[in-house]
C-alpha cells in the first residue's frame, strides 16, 4: 500500500515520465501474471508459448532495473526477473538476481521469498555447489528454516548424519516440522536406523504423505504384513509407482509371484504416466518369460508398444517382439542360414535386452550342435563372460573355460578368457 502511494505521488508529479514506467511495469506484471497461470495449469511444464510469455516479462522486469533504478518497485522488479530465469531455467541469471536482491535490499520480503525458491529449484537440480553458495548468504542463519534447508542440502549430499543432526533441530520446535520429519526418517533409514525412523514417523501417522515411509520402515524391519497393510490404505488400487516398487520388494522376497503378476497388472491399468507403465510391464514381460508363457508375453509386449513405439521401452519390445518371432522361424532354416540366424538372435537377447538366460540358451544350444564350427571360440567366451559378469556361476564359467582350454588353447578367445578368470 505505502509503495502505491509512493508511485501515485510520482505520476502525478512527472506525468510523461512516468507514464512510461507505468506501462512498462504494468504490461510486465500482466505477462507474468498470464505465465504463471498458464504454467501451473500445465502442471509446471515449459511450453514455448509459456516462455514467450515469461520473455516479454522478463525483457520489461530488466528495463525497469536499467532506466528506473529509483523506482518504489525495483525490488519488485529484480524478484520478479529472478523468479522468471528460475521458471526458464536459466540458473546463473537466477543466482545473480539472488546476489541483487542481497546487495540492495537484504531485509526485503522479497530477498526472503525469492532465496527460498532458489533454493527449492537448486536441490531440485541436486546443485550441490550453489546450494551451499546461497545458504551461504541466507539471511536469516540460525532460524528453523535454514536449519531445514541445510538438513535437506545435507541430504541430497548423502552425509545423512548431518542431515539427521539439522533435521532434528527443526522438529524439536518448529512450525517446519512436518516438512522435517520426511528428511529425518529418509536419512535414519539409510544408516539403519529404523526404530528412530518409526518413532518420528508414528508422531505424524495420520498424515498420508508419510504412509510410504512408514511401510518403507516396517519393510526395513521385516515386518511385511503391516507394511502392506499401510500400502494397502493409502493405495488400494495399485495406481502410485513407489507404492509398487515397495510392494514389488516384498514380493520378491516372499517368492509370491501370483500377487507380483495381480500388482504389475493393476498398475498396467490403473496407472496414469505411461512411460512407467511401459517400465512396469517389461517387469511382466521378465516373468512371463522366465515361465515361458509366450503368448501373455507377446501380449504384453504389443501392449508396451502401443503406448509410445518411440520411447526407450517401446524400441526393446519391438526388438523383442521381432528376436521372437525370428526365433520361431528358425525351425524352418537349415545350414549356413541357421547359424547366422541363431547367433544373430542369442547376441541381440544379451547386448539390446539383457536377457542373459535366454542369450545362454541359444549359445549354449549352438555350441552342442555346431562344435566344428569358427565362431565356437567366440561364443565360448561370450558364454563365459556371462556366467562370471552377470550369472556369477563359477561352477559354469569354469565348465565352458575348461572346454575352451581343451579344444581351442591357441586362440585369442582363450587368451581374453584367461584374462578375464585371472588364470595367468
Amino acid at each position: 500500500m505505502f509503495k502505491n502511494l509512493i508511485f501515485l505521488f510520482l505520476i502525478l508529479s512527472s506525468c510523461a515520465f512516468f507514464r512510461s514506467y507505468f506501462n512498462t511495469y504494468y504490461n510486465a506484471k500482466k505477462y507474468y501474471r498470464d505465465a504463471e497461470k498458464r504454467f501451473f495449469q500445465n502442471k509446471k511444464n515449459l511450453t514455448q508459448e509459456i516462455k514467450t510469455l515469461y520473455d516479454k516479462s522478463l525483457e520489461k522486469f530488466l528495463r525497469i532495473i536499467k532506466y528506473f533504478p529509483d523506482s518504489p518497485f525495483f525490488d519488485d522488479a529484480i524478484f520478479y526477473s529472478g523468479m522468471i530465469y528460475i521458471r526458464i531455467d536459466e540458473k546463473s541469471n537466477a543466482i545473480k538476481k539472488y546476489e541483487e536482491l542481497q546487495r540492495f535490499f537484504p531485509k526485503s520480503f522479497f530477498t526472503f521469498i525469492f532465496c527460498d525458491s532458489l533454493l527449492n529449484y537448486l536441490f531440485q537440480k541436486k546443485d550441490l555447489e550453489n546450494s551451499l553458495f546461497v545458504l551461504s548468504l541466507y539471511p536469516k542463519k540460525e532460524s528453523p528454516k535454514f536449519y531445514f534447508y541445510k538438513s535437506k542440502y545435507f541430504e541430497i549430499s548423502e552425509e545423512y548424519d548431518s542431515s539427521l543432526y539439522y533435521s532434528r533441530k527443526v522438529i524439536s520446535n518448529s512450525s517446519l516440522k512436518e516438512r522435517a520429519i520426511p528428511i529425518y526418517v529418509r536419512s535414519a533409514l539409510k544408516i539403519g536406523m529404523v526404530d528412530s525412523a518409526m518413532r518420528f514417523i508414528k508422531d505424524l501417522e495420520k498424515n498420508k504423505d508419510l504412509s510410504i515411509l512408514l511401510a518403507e520402515a516396517y519393510k526395513e524391519k521385516g515386518d511385511f504384513e503391516k507394511a502392506k497393510e499401510i500400502l494397502k490404505n493409502f493405495d488400494s488400487e495399485n495406481k502410485n509407482y513407489e507404492v509398487l516398487k515397495i510392494l514389488q520388494e516384498i514380493y520378491m522376497k516372499e517368492n509370491n509371484i501370483s500377487e507380483l503378476k495381480r500388482l504389475f497388472k493393476n498398475f498396467m491399468l490403473k496407472g496414469e504416466d505411461y512411460i512407467k507403465k511401459q517400465e512396469i510391464g517389461f517387469e511382466l514381460a521378465k516373468i512371463y518369460f522366465e515361465e515361458d508363457s509366450l503368448i501373455p508375453l507377446k501380449d504384453i509386449l504389443s501392449e508396451i508398444k502401443k503406448f509410445s513405439p518411440s520411447t526407450n521401452y517401446g524400441v526393446k519390445s519391438g526388438v523383442w517382439l521381432n528376436l521372437i518371432e525370428n526365433e520361431e522361424k528358425l525351425k524352418d532354416l537349415e545350414g549356413n542360414k541357421l547359424k547366422e540366424e541363431m547367433l544373430k538372435i542369442a547376441e541381440s537377447y544379451y547386448i539390446d535386452l539383457g536377457l542373459y538366460k535366454k542369450a545362454l540358451k541359444l549359445f549354449e544350444e549352438y555350441v552342442k550342435n555346431f562344435s566344428e564350427d569358427r565362431e565356437i571360440p567366440r561364443v565360448l567366451y561370450l558364454i563365459i563372460f556371462i556366467y562370471k559378469n552377470f550369472l556369477k556361476d563359477e561352477m559354469k564359467t569354469n565348465e565352458f573355460y575348461k572346454i575352451l582350454e581343451e579344444k581351442y588353447k591357441g586362440s585369442f578367445y582363450y587368451v581374453i578368457s584367461r584374462n578375464l578368470l585371472e588364470k595367468n
